[in-house]
């Protein structure tokens, strides 16, 4: 069941974009957050500007690749 779930959280993940600049994320970079978001932010998934907000509160724990692409992105 775990896994399932996993399966479809990375899906919708996949397909909504999480920060605030226009320009589309790659695969390689939506790949860097991924982990992250299904650990911290798993019930905001589907919710792009929610999505934002809890990868942004919960910085100080993610990856050092999230991280730098939050910056990177400007958030």
């Amino acid at each position: 069941m775990h896994a399932f779930r996993a399966i479809i959280c990375a899906c919708l993940l996949m397909s909504q974009p999480v920060f605030s600049q226009t320009a589309a994320l790659t695969a390689e970079e939506r790949a860097l957050c991924r982990p992250d978001a299904l650990k911290f932010c798993f019930f905001k998934i589907g919710q792009a500007e929610d999505l934002r907000q809890c990868l942004q509160d919960n910085r100080a724990d993610l990856s050092a690749a999230c991280q730098g692409l939050l910056a990177k992105r400007g958030n």
